[in-house]
Protein backbone atom coordinates (compact mmCIF):
# COMPACT_ATOMS: atom_id res chain seq x y z
CA UNK A 1 0.00 0.00 0.00
CA UNK A 2 1.37 3.39 -1.05
CA UNK A 3 0.14 6.33 1.01
CA UNK A 4 0.03 9.92 -0.20
CA UNK A 5 -0.07 13.11 1.88
CA UNK A 6 -2.62 15.67 0.73
CA UNK A 7 -2.90 19.23 2.04
CA UNK A 8 -6.14 21.17 2.57
CA UNK A 9 -6.19 24.97 2.97
CA UNK A 10 -8.85 27.25 4.46
CA UNK A 11 -10.34 30.35 2.84
CA UNK A 12 -13.26 32.71 3.35
CA UNK A 13 -15.77 33.38 0.59
CA UNK A 14 -17.74 36.58 0.13
CA UNK A 15 -20.16 37.73 -2.58
CA UNK A 16 -21.02 41.43 -2.95
CA UNK A 17 -24.67 41.49 -4.11
CA UNK A 18 -26.08 43.68 -6.85
CA UNK A 19 -28.38 46.44 -5.69
CA UNK A 20 -31.99 45.48 -6.10
CA UNK A 21 -31.30 41.74 -6.18
CA UNK A 22 -33.61 39.62 -4.05
CA UNK A 23 -30.52 37.82 -2.68
CA UNK A 24 -28.58 40.26 -0.49
CA UNK A 25 -26.09 38.11 1.41
CA UNK A 26 -23.31 35.67 0.61
CA UNK A 27 -25.12 32.57 1.85
CA UNK A 28 -28.22 33.16 -0.29
CA UNK A 29 -26.13 33.85 -3.40
CA UNK A 30 -23.98 30.79 -2.70
CA UNK A 31 -27.09 28.62 -2.47
CA UNK A 32 -28.29 29.87 -5.85
CA UNK A 33 -24.89 29.32 -7.46
CA UNK A 34 -24.53 25.76 -6.15
CA UNK A 35 -28.11 24.92 -7.08
CA UNK A 36 -27.46 26.11 -10.62
CA UNK A 37 -24.16 24.25 -11.18
CA UNK A 38 -25.25 20.93 -9.67
CA UNK A 39 -25.05 18.42 -12.55
CA UNK A 40 -28.34 16.85 -11.51
CA UNK A 41 -30.12 20.19 -11.96
CA UNK A 42 -28.52 20.62 -15.38
CA UNK A 43 -30.02 17.32 -16.53
CA UNK A 44 -26.70 15.51 -16.03
CA UNK A 45 -24.83 18.13 -18.03
CA UNK A 46 -22.27 20.56 -16.59
CA UNK A 47 -21.59 24.29 -16.71
CA UNK A 48 -18.23 24.46 -18.51
CA UNK A 49 -16.09 27.60 -18.28
CA UNK A 50 -12.83 28.26 -20.15
CA UNK A 51 -10.85 30.53 -17.89
CA UNK A 52 -8.44 31.34 -20.74
CA UNK A 53 -11.06 32.07 -23.40
CA UNK A 54 -9.77 35.65 -23.86
CA UNK A 55 -6.09 34.64 -23.93
CA UNK A 56 -5.22 33.90 -27.55
CA UNK A 57 -1.70 32.60 -26.88
CA UNK A 58 -2.56 30.26 -23.99
CA UNK A 59 -4.02 26.78 -23.90
CA UNK A 60 -7.63 26.39 -22.80
CA UNK A 61 -8.28 26.00 -19.07
CA UNK A 62 -11.72 24.41 -19.04
CA UNK A 63 -13.37 23.98 -15.65
CA UNK A 64 -16.63 22.51 -14.45
CA UNK A 65 -18.23 21.48 -11.17
CA UNK A 66 -18.69 17.73 -11.51
CA UNK A 67 -20.17 17.12 -8.05
CA UNK A 68 -22.14 19.33 -5.64
CA UNK A 69 -24.32 18.22 -2.75
CA UNK A 70 -25.85 20.49 -0.11
CA UNK A 71 -26.13 19.03 3.42
CA UNK A 72 -28.86 21.21 5.05
CA UNK A 73 -28.54 19.64 8.53
CA UNK A 74 -24.87 20.58 8.97
CA UNK A 75 -25.04 23.60 6.63
CA UNK A 76 -22.25 22.23 4.47
CA UNK A 77 -21.70 21.71 0.75
CA UNK A 78 -19.58 18.91 -0.69
CA UNK A 79 -18.05 19.77 -4.06
CA UNK A 80 -15.44 18.77 -6.58
CA UNK A 81 -14.28 20.74 -9.60
CA UNK A 82 -12.62 19.28 -12.69
CA UNK A 83 -10.00 20.69 -15.04
CA UNK A 84 -9.83 19.18 -18.51
CA UNK A 85 -6.28 18.34 -19.55
CA UNK A 86 -4.87 20.38 -22.44
CA UNK A 87 -1.56 20.59 -24.23
CA UNK A 88 0.66 17.61 -24.98
CA UNK A 89 -1.38 14.37 -24.74
CA UNK A 90 -0.11 11.82 -22.19
CA UNK A 91 1.10 8.40 -23.29
CA UNK A 92 -0.53 5.09 -22.41
CA UNK A 93 1.19 1.68 -22.14
CA UNK A 94 -1.22 -1.04 -23.31
CA UNK A 95 -1.55 -4.07 -21.05
CA UNK A 96 1.07 -6.76 -21.69
CA UNK A 97 2.84 -4.61 -24.30
CA UNK A 98 5.97 -2.51 -23.96
CA UNK A 99 5.05 0.35 -26.23
CA UNK A 100 3.51 3.76 -25.73
CA UNK A 101 0.40 5.04 -27.44
CA UNK A 102 -0.77 8.70 -27.37
CA UNK A 103 -3.95 8.78 -25.33
CA UNK A 104 -5.72 10.91 -27.92
CA UNK A 105 -5.26 8.06 -30.40
CA UNK A 106 -7.69 6.00 -28.31
CA UNK A 107 -11.33 7.05 -28.22
CA UNK A 108 -11.73 7.24 -24.43
CA UNK A 109 -12.77 10.89 -24.03
CA UNK A 110 -10.76 13.56 -22.19
CA UNK A 111 -8.56 13.37 -19.12
CA UNK A 112 -9.51 15.57 -16.18
CA UNK A 113 -7.83 16.48 -12.89
CA UNK A 114 -10.23 16.84 -9.95
CA UNK A 115 -9.94 18.99 -6.83
CA UNK A 116 -12.20 18.36 -3.84
CA UNK A 117 -13.48 21.26 -1.77
CA UNK A 118 -16.02 21.76 0.97
CA UNK A 119 -18.02 24.79 2.07
CA UNK A 120 -19.34 25.54 5.56
CA UNK A 121 -21.97 28.26 5.94
CA UNK A 122 -22.99 27.56 9.55
CA UNK A 123 -21.16 30.59 11.01
CA UNK A 124 -21.05 34.28 10.14
CA UNK A 125 -18.25 33.68 7.63
CA UNK A 126 -18.57 31.26 4.75
CA UNK A 127 -15.49 29.00 4.92
CA UNK A 128 -13.91 26.92 2.16
CA UNK A 129 -11.75 23.86 2.83
CA UNK A 130 -9.85 23.20 -0.42
CA UNK A 131 -7.59 20.35 -1.47
CA UNK A 132 -4.22 21.50 -2.80
CA UNK A 133 -3.86 19.78 -6.16
CA UNK A 134 -0.79 20.87 -8.10
CA UNK A 135 -2.06 19.50 -11.43
CA UNK A 136 -5.74 20.25 -10.88
CA UNK A 137 -7.91 23.31 -10.24
CA UNK A 138 -6.56 25.76 -7.65
CA UNK A 139 -8.36 28.18 -5.35
CA UNK A 140 -8.16 30.96 -7.95
CA UNK A 141 -9.91 28.62 -10.42
CA UNK A 142 -12.68 27.98 -7.88
CA UNK A 143 -13.04 31.72 -7.22
CA UNK A 144 -13.18 32.44 -10.96
CA UNK A 145 -15.81 29.74 -11.52
CA UNK A 146 -18.08 30.90 -8.68
CA UNK A 147 -17.66 34.54 -9.72
CA UNK A 148 -18.55 33.74 -13.33
CA UNK A 149 -21.75 31.95 -12.37
CA UNK A 150 -22.82 34.52 -9.76
CA UNK A 151 -22.12 37.55 -11.96
CA UNK A 152 -22.27 36.55 -15.62
CA UNK A 153 -24.86 33.76 -15.52
CA UNK A 154 -27.21 34.50 -12.61
CA UNK A 155 -26.60 38.26 -12.38
CA UNK A 156 -26.66 38.17 -8.58
CA UNK A 157 -23.34 39.72 -7.53
CA UNK A 158 -20.88 42.36 -8.70
CA UNK A 159 -17.85 40.99 -6.87
CA UNK A 160 -16.56 37.69 -5.48
CA UNK A 161 -13.76 37.61 -2.93
CA UNK A 162 -11.84 34.62 -1.59
CA UNK A 163 -9.21 35.21 1.11
CA UNK A 164 -6.74 32.81 2.69
CA UNK A 165 -6.90 32.11 6.43
CA UNK A 166 -3.62 33.11 8.13
CA UNK A 167 -2.36 33.09 11.75
CA UNK A 168 -1.55 36.76 11.10
CA UNK A 169 -4.16 38.13 8.67
CA UNK A 170 -2.64 39.64 5.54
CA UNK A 171 -4.79 42.72 6.11
CA UNK A 172 -2.93 43.36 9.37
CA UNK A 173 0.42 43.31 7.59
CA UNK A 174 -0.79 45.50 4.72
CA UNK A 175 -2.36 48.07 7.06
CA UNK A 176 0.34 48.20 9.75
CA UNK A 177 3.62 47.64 7.91
CA UNK A 178 5.77 50.77 7.99
CA UNK A 179 9.11 49.42 6.77
CA UNK A 180 10.45 46.13 5.39
CA UNK A 181 13.44 44.90 7.38
CA UNK A 182 14.16 41.65 5.56
CA UNK A 183 12.57 38.92 3.49
CA UNK A 184 13.55 35.41 2.48
CA UNK A 185 11.94 33.86 -0.61
CA UNK A 186 12.46 30.37 -2.00
CA UNK A 187 10.84 29.25 -5.26
CA UNK A 188 11.24 26.63 -7.98
CA UNK A 189 12.07 28.39 -11.28
CA UNK A 190 9.14 26.86 -13.20
CA UNK A 191 6.70 28.30 -10.64
CA UNK A 192 7.68 31.91 -11.42
CA UNK A 193 5.19 31.77 -14.30
CA UNK A 194 2.38 31.35 -11.74
CA UNK A 195 3.03 34.77 -10.16
CA UNK A 196 0.62 37.54 -11.18
CA UNK A 197 1.90 38.76 -14.55
CA UNK A 198 2.55 42.44 -13.76
CA UNK A 199 4.47 41.52 -10.59
CA UNK A 200 6.37 38.75 -12.38
CA UNK A 201 7.36 41.06 -15.24
CA UNK A 202 8.52 43.85 -12.93
CA UNK A 203 10.40 41.89 -10.26
CA UNK A 204 11.17 38.37 -11.51
CA UNK A 205 12.27 38.75 -15.15
CA UNK A 206 15.97 38.64 -14.21
CA UNK A 207 15.48 35.47 -12.19
CA UNK A 208 13.76 33.83 -15.15
CA UNK A 209 16.70 34.66 -17.39
CA UNK A 210 19.20 33.42 -14.80
CA UNK A 211 17.26 30.16 -14.38
CA UNK A 212 17.21 29.46 -18.11
CA UNK A 213 21.00 29.85 -18.21
CA UNK A 214 22.13 27.82 -15.18
CA UNK A 215 19.02 25.69 -14.50
CA UNK A 216 18.95 25.59 -10.68
CA UNK A 217 16.42 23.43 -8.87
CA UNK A 218 15.49 26.27 -6.50
CA UNK A 219 16.05 30.02 -6.35
CA UNK A 220 16.44 31.84 -3.04
CA UNK A 221 16.30 35.58 -2.40
CA UNK A 222 17.54 36.76 0.99
CA UNK A 223 17.15 40.55 1.21
CA UNK A 224 18.38 42.43 4.29
CA UNK A 225 17.67 46.09 4.96
CA UNK A 226 18.95 46.24 8.53
CA UNK A 227 22.45 47.36 9.46
CA UNK A 228 24.63 44.84 11.27
CA UNK A 229 26.66 46.50 14.01
CA UNK A 230 29.54 45.31 16.18
CA UNK A 231 28.99 42.46 18.63
CA UNK A 232 26.16 41.03 16.55
CA UNK A 233 23.80 43.94 17.19
CA UNK A 234 21.27 44.99 14.57
CA UNK A 235 20.33 48.59 13.84
CA UNK A 236 17.00 49.36 12.22
CA UNK A 237 17.09 51.41 9.01
CA UNK A 238 16.87 55.17 9.52
CA UNK A 239 14.82 55.72 6.38
CA UNK A 240 11.79 53.98 4.92
CA UNK A 241 12.57 51.67 2.00
CA UNK A 242 9.56 52.59 -0.13
CA UNK A 243 10.58 50.32 -3.03
CA UNK A 244 10.77 47.23 -0.80
CA UNK A 245 7.50 48.22 0.86
CA UNK A 246 5.83 48.50 -2.56
CA UNK A 247 7.09 45.06 -3.60
CA UNK A 248 5.81 43.36 -0.45
CA UNK A 249 2.46 45.13 -0.58
CA UNK A 250 1.98 44.18 -4.22
CA UNK A 251 2.76 40.52 -3.72
CA UNK A 252 0.81 40.22 -0.44
CA UNK A 253 -2.22 41.84 -2.09
CA UNK A 254 -1.86 39.44 -5.02
CA UNK A 255 -1.90 36.49 -2.60
CA UNK A 256 -4.77 37.96 -0.59
CA UNK A 257 -6.99 38.23 -3.67
CA UNK A 258 -5.78 34.89 -5.11
CA UNK A 259 -4.09 36.36 -8.18
CA UNK A 260 -1.00 34.48 -6.98
CA UNK A 261 -1.31 31.11 -5.25
CA UNK A 262 0.48 31.08 -1.90
CA UNK A 263 1.82 27.60 -2.70
CA UNK A 264 3.74 29.06 -5.63
CA UNK A 265 6.49 29.70 -3.08
CA UNK A 266 8.43 27.08 -1.13
CA UNK A 267 9.23 29.67 1.54
CA UNK A 268 8.27 33.31 2.11
CA UNK A 269 9.42 34.89 5.38
CA UNK A 270 9.04 38.60 6.07
CA UNK A 271 10.34 40.73 8.94
CA UNK A 272 8.95 44.25 9.17
CA UNK A 273 8.53 47.28 11.39
CA UNK A 274 5.00 48.42 12.25
CA UNK A 275 3.56 51.92 12.51
CA UNK A 276 4.08 51.60 16.30
CA UNK A 277 7.81 50.79 15.87
CA UNK A 278 7.32 47.12 16.74
CA UNK A 279 9.36 44.50 14.89
CA UNK A 280 7.16 41.64 13.65
CA UNK A 281 7.48 38.73 11.26
CA UNK A 282 5.27 36.45 9.22
CA UNK A 283 5.94 33.16 7.47
CA UNK A 284 3.36 32.88 4.72
CA UNK A 285 3.51 29.12 4.28
CA UNK A 286 3.80 28.13 7.93
CA UNK A 287 1.26 30.77 8.92
CA UNK A 288 -1.40 29.52 6.55
CA UNK A 289 -4.32 27.70 8.17
CA UNK A 290 -4.24 24.18 6.79
CA UNK A 291 -4.06 20.48 7.62
CA UNK A 292 -2.85 17.30 5.97
CA UNK A 293 -4.27 13.83 5.51
CA UNK A 294 -2.33 10.69 4.58
CA UNK A 295 -4.35 8.25 2.52
CA UNK A 296 -4.19 5.36 0.08
CA UNK A 297 -5.52 7.02 -3.09
CA UNK A 298 -6.71 3.65 -4.38
CA UNK A 299 -9.29 3.65 -1.57
CA UNK A 300 -10.44 7.27 -2.14
CA UNK A 301 -12.95 6.18 -4.73
CA UNK A 302 -16.02 8.29 -3.87
CA UNK A 303 -16.80 11.85 -2.81
CA UNK A 304 -18.33 10.45 0.38
CA UNK A 305 -15.03 8.80 1.35
CA UNK A 306 -13.17 12.03 0.71
CA UNK A 307 -15.58 14.02 2.89
CA UNK A 308 -15.55 11.51 5.74
CA UNK A 309 -11.76 11.66 5.75
CA UNK A 310 -11.61 15.44 6.29
CA UNK A 311 -14.90 15.98 8.17
CA UNK A 312 -13.53 15.76 11.72
CA UNK A 313 -10.69 18.22 11.12
CA UNK A 314 -12.94 20.61 9.20
CA UNK A 315 -15.49 20.56 12.04
CA UNK A 316 -12.77 21.23 14.61
CA UNK A 317 -11.62 24.29 12.67
CA UNK A 318 -15.16 25.67 12.30
CA UNK A 319 -15.92 25.12 15.99
CA UNK A 320 -12.85 27.17 16.95
CA UNK A 321 -13.83 30.20 14.87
Amino acid sequence: MVETTIKFNYYTLDFTPLKGSRYQNTKDILNQVITYVTPRNLENKVHLIDRHKDRKDEAARELFINYAVIIPRSRRIKCSIALLRSGKPPMLKPKDEFRLVPLNAIDVGSLADVTHFYIDYSKEKVVLCVEYNYHGPRINDIEYYLRNVAKEVLNLSRKTSVQVFMDVPLDDVLENMANVLSFDIKIEPHKISKIQSDIKNRYFTGLNTFSSLVKPRFLKINALFQVQGGGGTTTLPRTVNSDANTFIKKIFSSIKFNHTDIDTFDNFYLEYETQDDEVKNINLLKGQKSFEITVDLNKMTTNTVWYETIEKEFTRFIDEL
